[in-house]
């Protein structure tokens, strides 16, 4: 009785740290995909950002009258 007790006190040891590795290598992983340390929503207000305006006059459209299927 002891012995069988003894293995299968082993392969409750072996499969628990199977599963303790694997927690730990899906977390690893986890946080290689998704950074730990992300900048999600976080928006300078106060940032001076170059906007350039278009104008009718500056800005020159492509001629698109060629792309369209004629039948």
């Amino acid at each position: 009785m002891d012995v069988n007790k003894r293995s299968f006190d082993l392969s409750f040891q072996d499969e628990k740290r199977y599963y303790q590795l694997e927690l730990v290598n899906r977390e690893t992983n986890f946080n290689k995909v998704f950074n730990n340390n992300t900048n999600v929503g976080v928006i300078n207000p106060l940032a001076k950002v170059g906007i350039s305006v278009c104008t009718s006059e500056s800005a020159e459209l492509p001629d698109l009258s060629s792309t369209f299927l004629q039948y």
